[in-house]
This record gives structure tokens, C-alpha cells and sequence, in this order.
């Protein structure tokens, strides 16, 4: 008889219950932690059963690493194993709480034990419905409030049941259901035994299998000259957030050599681990090869923590929505056949399998709340969307050093590579619309494609990218790569100057992501002035030529 007996860490209050300053939670601060004493119960059950029956009992519960204790009490009771569902500490409701135990002690569509005993309710929180949940997540029969059990029959005899009992007004309930089934027993169905000396010591030297928090996993890419792109960096503070609503670690990974991103930045972002992907055929993007790599590391990498029998160890997998990470994660979510959120603004985990999202539509003029069921997050992060303070270091983060990239090499198939994209010199010269830190943009209000030639002045005095409005690219004036839009590029730089751009929703969808906005503009009341932090009124046509002048007097040139 496999029995599991599922546990929960409460705190020991005295004659008076106090609060946290903030009114919403119980201050145990000063409280030692016990386990509820219908639990304690349940696990007494359990042990009598096998000192009958023969078989071994486990203990489980969820909480931070301090829950060991209170396995270890149990342990001194008679059980065998104690499993620790590792947390953060939070409070965990009822469903998340419920899909956690399903999870742990199902076995692809089956059942570990074949009993799985709960106490009625937490002392705590008294919300009675876990062991309710965890029975219909398992397809099993539930009894609840039970004070008398019984195991009978047998393999000649239809398979073992349970006979058990309650006291409801007055009268006693009977139930018989087959094993196997979850039940839920109240404080009086036996006395718990004290914990003998010997008890005591086996606890104390007993391992406890702990299962720990599967990190967040998060796709960088890499500028051409170096280190994470900026759209990847804001991403990864999303995939922080994520981690963090459920106390999970954050891993990142890259395509290209493991040295082509410095660790510090990662380490003051949070990441804990970071894989640089790569292979003899992978010289450049392929979309479905990078995704057949995610897949990989999703599911089957021995190094990252958290890998449990029939669950890979990755909780997520996000990148930046830029066109790559939107690609590749599309192909992620073919590969595996699991469901892809983009353009998401925000991401918490509220239980297990299952993410509250805050994503755009409408190009960002509308914000949708939506829930994400899936065993592996897939998700895309509006970067642009993502203010860049958002990026900062973490307090107390560790050193550089302590940030060992390890080396991946991927299982491709047939066909991954078929699809590869060759960069072209002449057009990967210059600085990047998508990463450059100003940008200096021009629409109408230049006049046309001779109107560009101060523009592009003024951006090499500032190390800048110049970009323009859809009418622009309409016109003829300067090439689709420079739009800036919904239906262009989404730039994030600490400064945009728009200089004659009226500032319709499509443009203004793709430069809200800019720290700082500057508009020159003759109209005081365009779309664009109103959405700036500054704006001068004028002629850009003398505003410019003159701004050119004091930048090269300034300079010296």
C-alpha cells in the first residue's frame, strides 16, 4: 500500500492574532511553524495502515526550504519519504495549490499511491477545497471529512477499497469507493503517536527530495557588435517579473558563442544560468532551428534545475517581439504544439500551467488581460512597451563570476536549416534603427527626399539612426526599413527627435517605447506635441541648421 499523506506548513499563533502593517496577511514574524492537526492526523492514519497492510508512506507539502521541518516532524511520526514542493514562501490558493500536487504525484495519467490522504482543512486558511481539486484533477474518487477508514479486499476480491465513515447531524455517513481515491480526515480519527527517540534521529538524518521552482527561460539576441540587444534586455526584465511571481529561477540563452554576451549584465538582471546555443551548421538566424534548440532546452537539459519525471524544467520560454522572436517563437509553439501569447506587457504566474497576461492589440492602443493554460509558457514581450528603468540591476546581485555559460548543441532534423538567412554587408552598415540610442526622424513636414539631407547630418553628429513616417516610405522619399510604426520598426532609444511628424496612432505606436521624445514641429496642435516631453514650434528647417551649428561649436569641428 503506497500512501501519500499531503501536508501543509502553518504558523503557531498565540491567544491573539496579529497582522502585517498593511492589513493583508498574518504577521509570523515572531511565530514558530507546525502542521494542522487534522493533517497530523492523516499522517498517523497513514503509518497504521501500513504497519497492517505493508507498503511505505510519503509526506509533502508545499513551501520554502524551512518546510523541511515540518517533513522531518512527520518523518519522526513513521513516514518514509518527505517531498518538498519548493516555493517562495507566498501563500499559494486553493487551485494553484491543488494543480502542484496533481502534478507531483501524477505519472503521465496515473497515480503514484494509491491513497492520497489530506487533512479536512488548513488551519490557517480553512479552505477545505484542496484535496476536492486534486481528486477531480486526477480523475479519482474524494471523500472528505472522514473519521473512520478502512482498507478491505483484495486482488481475488474486485481490487481493494475503502470503507469510511462520518458524523453528519446526527447521523453516520458510509461510503465505499475503490483505491485508488483521495480522502480528507478530521482531528479525532486517531490519536498520533509521540515521536520516539529513534523516530526522531531517522528524521533528522533523512534526505528530503525537494523539487524545485522550473526557471523562466529567455531568448536573447545579439547586436552586431556585441552583447544583448536592447528589445531582448526589456524582455528579459518581463521574464524576471514572471519568475519572480512564482519564485522560480530566470535562465537565459543565445545563439552564438558563449563569450558574445558579458555575464554582468545578466547577473544584475537576475539570471542564474545561460547557455550560448550553437552548432558546426548554424552559422546564421534559422528560425526553425533556433526554435528546435528552445525545444531542447525546454525540455530536456540535464543542467537546468527543476526537471521532473514527466515535465521538462523550463516553466517559459520568452524573447522580445521583434520579427525574430515572434518567428521563432511561433515555430516553438508549432514544435510543440502548445499555445504562443505576443506582444505581451506583463506576465504572473498563477499556478502551475497557468499565466495571467497583459498583452497589446491595436498596435498598443489597447490593452487585453488574458489567461495562458499551457505546461510551458510561450510568450513574446512588446519591448518597446517595457520602459527602460525596468532593465536596472537587481538589489544584491551576484558577481559576473558567479555566471557559468555553458555550451548547447542542439538536435536538429531534416529540414531545420532549410530555411537560413545570409546578412548582407551593405545593409548591416551603419547604426540599427531597432537598437540605436537616438534616432532623429523626419516625415511630411520635410518636404521631400532632398529635405533628408539634414537630417542625416544631424544624425551623424549624434551617432544616430534616422527614421521616418509611413507618408514618407508612401512617398517614395526613403526606403521601408526606415519606418518607424506599427508597420514598421518599434524603436526604444533614450532619444527620439521627430522633426515634421504629425504623429498618428500607426507612428506613435512604433516610438513609444523612446525614454525621451522631441518634436519640432510648426503645428502646436499635432497628435505628436501633445505625446512629447519637449517640443519646440517652428521651421525645422531653421530649428535643424541651427541645432547643427551649436552641436559642431560645441565640438570644436
Amino acid at each position: 500500500m503506497e500512501i501519500c499523506v499531503c501536508v501543509k506548513r502553518v504558523p503557531m499563533v498565540g491567544g491573539t492574532i496579529m497582522v502585517t502593517p498593511d492589513g493583508l496577511d498574518v504577521d509570523v514574524t515572531m511565530s514558530g511553524f507546525t502542521v494542522s492537526p487534522h493533517e497530523e492526523c492523516a499522517v498517523e492514519e497513514a503509518v497504521q495502515i501500513t504497519e497492517r497492510l505493508g507498503g511505505s508512506v510519503a509526506v509533502l507539502t508545499l513551501g520554502p526550504p524551512e518546510a523541511a521541518d515540518q517533513l522531518r516532524d512527520m518523518l519522526a511520526l513513521g513516514a518514509g519519504r518527505g517531498v518538498l514542493l519548493q516555493t517562495d514562501g507566498a501563500e499559494w490558493g486553493p487551485v494553484a495549490t491543488a494543480e502542484a500536487i496533481a502534478e507531483a504525484v501524477g505519472d503521465g495519467g496515473n497515480v503514484r499511491y494509491d491513497l492520497l490522504l489530506f487533512g479536512n482543512e488548513a488551519a490557517d486558511t480553512g479552505g477545505y477545497q484542496v484535496p476536492v481539486r486534486v481528486a477531480h484533477a486526477l480523475g479519482l474518487p474524494c471523500l472528505t471529512g472522514i473519521k473512520r477508514l478502512e482498507i478491505v479486499g483484495g486482488d481475488g476480491d474486485g481490487g481493494q477499497r475503502i470503507v469510511a465513515s462520518r458524523e453528519y447531524r446526527g447521523t453516520e455517513e458510509v461510503f465505499e469507493v475503490p483505491l485508488p481515491a483521495v480522502v480528507s480526515v478530521k482531528e479525532g480519527i486517531n490519536l498520533p503517536r509521540y515521536p520516539s527517540l529513534p523516530g526522531r534521529l531517522r528524521a533528522k538524518r533523512a534526505t528530503i527530495e525537494t523539487i524545485e521552482p522550473r526557471p523562466v527561460l529567455c531568448l536573447l539576441e545579439t547586436d552586431a557588435g556585441g552583447g544583448a540587444a536592447d528589445a531582448s534586455m526589456r524582455a528579459l526584465a518581463v521574464a524576471r517579473g514572471l519568475a519572480t511571481s512564482a519564485g522560480e529561477d530566470l535562465a537565459a540563452a543565445w545563439v552564438g558563442p558563449a563569450d558574445a554576451i558579458d555575464p554582468a549584465g545578466l547577473v544584475s538582471a537576475g539570471v542564474t544560468s545561460a547557455w550560448g546555443i550553437g552548432s558546426a551548421d548554424l552559422s546564421g538566424y534559422a528560425p526553425l532551428a533556433w526554435a528546435r534548440a528552445l525545444a531542447g532546452l525546454s525540455s530536456d537539459l540535464p543542467g537546468l534545475r527543476g526537471q521532473q519525471d514527466g515535465g521538462g524544467p523550463v516553466s517559459a520560454v520568452v524573447a522580445a517581439a521583434t520579427d525574430h522572436g515572434n518567428e521563432v517563437l511561433a515555430h516553438l509553439g508549432a514544435i510543440t504544439g502548445l499555445p504562443m501569447a505576443a506582444n505581451c506587457v506583463s506576465a504572473t504566474r498563477t499556478g502551475p500551467g497557468e499565466c495571467d497576461l497583459v498583452r497589446q492589440r491595436w498596435a498598443g492602443s489597447l490593452l487585453e488581460d488574458a489567461v495562458l493554460e499551457a505546461p510551458l509558457a510561450l510568450l513574446t514581450v512588446a519591448a518597446d512597451a517595457i520602459p527602460a528603468e525596468a532593465v536596472a540591476a537587481e538589489p544584491g546581485s551576484a558577481a559576473a563570476g558567479d555566471l557559468r555559460v555553458e555550451r548547447y548543441e542542439p538536435d536538429l532534423v531534416d529540414g531545420d536549416l532549410l530555411t537560413q538567412a545570409a546578412e548582407s554587408a551593405e545593409r548591416r552598415s551603419g547604426v540599427s534603427l531597432a537598437s540605436a540610442r537616438v534616432v532623429v526622424g523626419g516625415g511630411r513636414g520635410v518636404g521631400g527626399p532632398e529635405g533628408f539631407a539634414v537630417l542625416e547630418e544631424l544624425a551623424g553628429l549624434l551617432s544616430a539612426a534616422v527614421g521616418v513616417s509611413r507618408v514618407v516610405t508612401s512617398e517614395g522619399w526613403r526606403p521601408h526599413r526606415q519606418q518607424v510604426g506599427q508597420t514598421g520598426t518599434k524603436i526604444t532609444p533614450e532619444l527620439y527627435l521627430a522633426c515634421g511628424i504629425s504623429g498618428a496612432i500607426q507612428h506613435m505606436a512604433g516610438c513609444q517605447g523612446a525614454k525621451t521624445i522631441v518634436a519640432i514641429n510648426t503645428d502646436a496642435g499635432a497628435p505628436i506635441v501633445a505625446k512629447a516631453d519637449y517640443a519646440v514650434i517652428g521651421d525645422l528647417h531653421e530649428v535643424i541648421p541651427a541645432l547643427i551649428k551649436a552641436l559642431k561649436a560645441r565640438s570644436g569641428s
